[in-house]
């Protein structure tokens, strides 16, 4: 089973030009998508420590 991206879809509609700027665009979009992803983890981590450790003073 072949999956076709939306950028070579792109590329047989529009040309080749397109194709390039619709993989750029979603190169970044699952770039930015991955940091916000892993500063979301960290955060939760963070914050599920911090309160381990006020659970162990009081």
């Amino acid at each position: 089973m072949q999956v076709a991206q939306w950028f070579e879809v792109l590329d047989g509609l529009l040309g080749p030009y397109w194709k390039a700027i619709g993989l750029a665009f979603n190169c970044t979009f699952l770039l930015f998508g991955s940091v916000i992803q892993l500063i979301a983890c960290a955060r939760f981590d963070y914050l599920n420590l911090f309160d381990f450790e006020l659970s162990l003073v009081g």
